[in-house]
């Protein structure tokens, strides 16, 4: 008997993705129920991960809480790196299955078991993060030790998937207060000397100083909330987001977020030199417009930047027809190059063909015609020849004729 050969199992839909006979809501409670009971095992990590978290997210919800803080993006972060890892749950469900389906073809499990290295230095990062009070050392903690808990549970291809997820979350990592600080004051001074310039360019007379936009008697300070720093990072990260959730090219990625940024500084300059000129006429309005929350103006930008972006995708679709089109009609133009050189030996080789044809067809019919009037004269001297004798035999019998009636009578 042959021996039999060892296959893998076909990969099978999990009970859990099974369709539902019933869509009602105690189904459905059931149904996720059962699924965070198939998955308590999370409940030994994220109530100590939760404990972990709640000192970094006091000094985070500190530096986020400020006006005009440069680091208001970061709550988006969490939400953006949410999104791009649901965006691979497919993948994820797949490079799952096999695995399982690996795990019971084999008696060895194939997992990060053997390999604690990042759960080991997140833990001793974020210790360490605890013990100088360093808020960069609390997020960068809390980041190595989610890679080393999904690398421990659900091993190395999982991690891969979700590394572009989890390399957005560095952007959760604080950058030291000099830096923050020293960027604060670039911009201010930036926004003040733009703002006086555009006041200046409408006819408005404007001075710029430091911090200050004086307009004759009035003077309004920029302060850290005016900088417009918070504003710019919050949509060059959404710009960024974007990017990796659609998955644009590279150019097009660095176009964008160039393009965005460039848009919110212009809004943000000319809302500054609004700003100022009102300080001046209307002290009232000039509060409420300084007043305007941020996400309101982060929203007002999304939307425009958003339409921006879907009548330049429809524009670049037009130029790709546009393309395709001279490209079809260069490559049938070429074509066509190509097959009339091809054939134009052919068409010489045929046209001598046709000539000699010609030719001998004229030797032919000059040979015919030779013919024909040799035939012809031939048939003329015999047609001659042939009357002459018909007339001599007319003659003949006239004279036998003549003859005999002379000789009767006499």
């Amino acid at each position: 008997m042959a021996a039999a050969t060892s296959q893998d199992p076909p990969i099978s839909e999990p009970a859990d993705n099974a369709p539902l006979k019933s869509r009602d809501f105690v189904s459905l409670a059931r149904r996720g129920l059962a699924f965070l009971w198939g998955q308590r095992n999370w409940l030994f990590v994220l109530i100590p991960f939760a404990f972990a978290c709640w000192l970094p997210m006091q000094y985070s919800y500190r530096n986020w809480g400020e006006a005009g803080a440069p680091l208001a993006f970061q709550p988006l972060v969490p939400i953006g790196a949410a999104l791009l890892a649901w965006q691979q749950r497919e993948r994820l469900k797949t490079i799952w299955r096999r695995q399982q389906v690996a795990e019971a073809s084999s008696s060895k499990r194939k997992t990060g078991k053997d390999n604690m290295l990042l759960l080991i230095a997140g833990i001793l990062v974020l210790l360490f993060g605890h013990l100088v009070h360093v808020d960069s050392f609390f997020a960068l903690g809390l980041l190595l030790l989610v890679a080393g808990i999904i690398l421990y549970f659900y091993g190395s291809a999982i991690l891969k998937t979700l590394a572009v997820p989890l390399l957005l979350l560095v952007l959760m990592v604080n950058l030291p207060d000099s830096v923050l600080s020293h960027s604060v004051d670039a911009a201010k001074h930036a926004t003040t000397v733009a703002a006086s310039a555009v006041l200046v360019l409408f006819g408005v007379h404007a001075t710029a100083s430091e911090r200050l936009i004086t307009l004759g008697d009035h003077a309004l300070e920029v302060t850290t909330a005016l900088s417009g720093l918070n504003l710019v990072l919050v949509m060059v990260f959404l710009a960024f987001w974007y990017n990796l959730f659609t998955r644009r090219s590279i150019i097009f990625g660095a176009f964008w977020i160039v393009f965005s940024a460039g848009i919110t500084i212009l809004f943000h300059v000319l809302r500054l030199a609004v700003l100022a000129r009102t300080n001046v006429s209307s002290p009232e309005f000039e509060q409420f417009l300084a007043g305007i929350n941020l996400w309101f103006l982060v929203a007002t930008l999304s939307v425009i930047l958003l339409y921006i972006a879907q009548a330049f995708q429809l524009l670049m679709l037009r130029f790709a027809v546009l393309e395709q089109q001279r490209s079809r009609q260069k490559a049938g133009s070429t074509l066509t190059g190509k097959v009339d050189k091809a054939l134009d030996p052919v068409f010489r080789a045929s046209g001598k063909g046709v000539e000699h044809i010609a030719s001998r067809q004229r030797v032919v019919s000059k040979g015919i015609d030779r013919i024909f009037v040799k035939l012809g004269t031939q048939l003329s001297a015999q047609q001659r020849k042939l009357s002459k004798n018909i007339d001599g035999l007319f003659t003949k019998k006239k004279r036998r004729s003549s003859g005999k009636r002379r000789g009767g009578r006499w």
